[in-house]
């Protein structure tokens, strides 16, 4: 049986799933990414375990539930509301066509997101689901997240780094205003 990370010992404070935000807002969304990556992760050992009732399972489907249900919404509010928009004004068609893929990613986890949580749910009531459907909702979040973030990370990113200061420093306050 696989072991859970240390981290699943208990939820984690709402400060670890949303910290502060930075004045630097793109160093903010590489922190996200950081934590997205981390609970993918975590995700990832809990769906490896043969068995969902054992008893460190419901610690850890909490602290997934809680980011993905928390921290996940937030970053996405962050890059649709505050980001992207700014970004639209100034950008090139490839950065166009990469926050066109972003908003669609973004609309597209919304859309399967309801079912993980609902997995996760069961794990912690008592009723997991089978352990094939959890890795499925693994397998299919793992793969757009990374795809999201790798495009993010490559095209988007660097394009925000050319927004004026003023810009940058409205889209962190934003940021700051939703935690």
């Amino acid at each position: 049986m696989p072991a859970l990370h240390p981290s699943f010992r208990r939820t984690p404070p709402a400060t670890a799933l949303t910290p502060g935000v930075t004045a630097d807002p793109v160093a903010s969304f590489l922190e996200c990414h950081d934590r997205i990556r981390t609970f993918l992760a975590g995700l990832g050992r809990l769906a490896a375990l043969d068995d969902l009732a054992d008893p460190r399972a419901p610690d850890a489907a909490r602290a997934c539930a809680r980011y993905f249900s928390i921290g996940l919404p937030l970053h996405g509010q962050d890059e649709d509301e505050s980001l992207s928009p700014r970004l639209r004004l100034v950008a090139t068609d490839d950065v166009l066509d990469a926050l066109d893929r972003m908003t669609q990613d973004h609309r597209e986890m919304d859309g399967g997101l309801p079912m993980l949580l609902a997995q996760l749910e069961g794990v912690i009531a008592g009723d997991p689901p089978a352990p094939e459907a959890l890795r499925a909702s693994h397998r299919w979040l793992e793969a757009l997240m990374d795809a999201h973030m790798a495009m993010e990370e490559a095209i988007i990113f660097p394009a925000a780094r050319g927004l004026e200061a003023a810009e940058l420093s409205a889209i962190a306050a934003e940021m700051r205003g939703r935690r």
